[in-house]
């Protein structure tokens, strides 16, 4: 953001912007800006262009790829367990919530 447009995130200025105008400068980012950049190795997918990744650049792939994993597992334990509710309402034809409101 400051070398582009020389707004610093944590001045006066910044603190008084809407969302939506931070999200339009962000969306202007031009490709020669440290976020971009990293940005744009993050989500890579060309063979050729991975091939030529610095070291710093592949570890910084690698370690974000990671954290995406972690969070996939996490999302994907909580969808499962949600079905395995679902399933046994329509097993027993009534939620958690209403099983609960019958015992209290």
């Amino acid at each position: 953001m400051r070398q582009q447009y020389g707004l610093r995130i944590k001045s006066e200025e910044f603190d008084g912007m809407a969302w939506d105008e931070f999200a339009d400068l962000l969306s202007g980012l031009n490709e020669s800006t440290p976020l971009v950049k990293v940005a744009l190795v993050r989500t890579e997918t060309d063979p050729q262009k991975l091939k030529d990744l610095t070291p710093a650049q592949r570890r910084m792939r690698s370690e974000w790829q990671a954290q995406r994993a972690k969070r996939k597992d996490k999302r994907e334990v909580a969808d499962a367990i949600a079905n395995l509710q679902k399933a046994f309402e329509n097993m027993y034809g009534e939620s958690d919530e209403q099983r609960r409101q019958d015992i209290g």
